[in-house]
């Protein structure tokens, strides 16, 4: 019984794999030369891409909590993500740019794949990174991302900041009526006191002022507050926090590293093929003979 553990056997192994591979040269030198030659002519044929990066804070609205003054986010972080990446928004940032839809054009098809938004580390912050076959085109790709998500922005926030509005007039309106309706007590009272009026009466009207000013001081910080909401510094819009930035150069395309790979994936491919017409041809050999061999 032969031992399979046997020296012998694996350097006849490794021999017949050498002979193999050589007896088909052709295919195992052949196909890594054809897949590196192809990598090589699509890198070189591919145009230089470039590419943009900008950061943009996310609109907030003022609002008024129990605790006192609070914000929210227009859209929350993870949906508005969500929405730059679906195709009817990424569609919609082409057209303002004039840029075909269509998957044929390869600057929208491009824009597509390249398109790369994160959160910047759980803050109110997100990173927008897309490529363009030029700077200028690169800058513009990111800078009309950010325009269309602040529009939409925009649209979302308006009913919330024309409540904060009509709050507001309101609150001055009766803080207005209510200064109105304090002077006319206080001219009455200065009347009524040239007058001589009595003690009690005195008190009411002093209450009655008193009240009213009470009322005012409340509407006033009422107004305060809905202000502050409305401020910029509770209330803003979605924006770049600087203008996009594309690099001087273009992107490395990595050509030694992917003609590498293809190398490397040839020499398998071309070594498997060398097996597996070996395995053929052997299998073939017994079914030749049988044919030949005269029929006793």
């Amino acid at each position: 019984m032969t031992d399979q553990n046997d020296p012998h056997r694996e350097e006849f192994s490794l021999a017949e794999m050498a002979r193999i591979l050589r007896a088909h040269a052709r295919w195992v030198v052949g196909i890594p030369l054809v897949l590196v030659f192809v990598t090589l002519t699509v890198q070189l044929l591919t145009p230089r891409q470039w590419l943009a990066s900008v950061v943009i804070k996310m609109g907030q609205i003022g609002s008024i909590a129990a605790t006192g003054p609070a914000t929210e986010y227009v859209e929350p972080i993870p949906r508005a993500i969500e929405r730059m990446k679906q195709r009817a928004f990424q569609d919609a940032v082409l057209s303002n740019l004039g840029v075909p839809t269509d998957e044929k054009d390869p600057r929208a098809s491009l824009y597509r794949q390249s398109l790369r938004i994160r959160q910047v580390d759980y803050g109110d912050t997100v990173d927008i990174r897309v490529r363009g076959f030029s700077a200028d085109e690169a800058k513009r790709m990111a800078e009309a991302t950010v325009l269309h998500l602040r529009d939409v922005h925009d649209q979302l926030a308006r009913p919330s900041v024309e409540r904060l509005k009509r709050q507001l007039a309101a609150v001055e309106e009766d803080r207005a009526r209510i200064l109105t309706e304090q002077e006319r007590l206080l001219r009455r009272a200065e009347e009524r006191n040239k007058a001589g009026v009595g003690f009690p009466e005195r008190l009411l009207f002093d209450n009655m002022i008193y009240q009213m000013s009470v009322q005012r001081r409340d509407l006033e910080l009422r107004a305060l507050a809905y202000e502050e909401n409305l401020g910029p510094l509770r209330t803003w819009e979605t924006s770049a926090l600087e203008p996009a930035f594309v690099g001087a150069r273009p992107e490395a395309r990595q050509t030694p590293l992917r003609v590498g790979l293809a190398g490397l994936l040839g020499l398998c491919l071309g070594g498997f093929v060398a097996l597996l017409m070996n395995a053929f041809k052997s299998s073939a050999e017994p079914l030749a003979k049988g044919v030949a061999s005269p029929v006793p």
